[in-house]
């Protein structure tokens, strides 16, 4: 996924603390991987499900 603007704060179910994801960064997340997003910012994303 890129995040063409925005900012979330992405907490990973079961671990304790967040990471931050803004405009420009590229993240991908393992298949089965369940987060949370906490929107600091309206985001708009480029996203591939395959």
């Amino acid at each position: 996924m890129y995040l063409l603007a925005g900012k979330v704060k992405v907490y990973i179910d079961g671990q304790d603390g967040f990471f931050e994801i803004g405009a420009g960064d590229l993240v991908e997340f393992p298949n089965g991987m369940k987060v949370t997003w906490d929107v600091v910012e309206a985001v708009n994303k480029h996203y591939n499900l395959e």
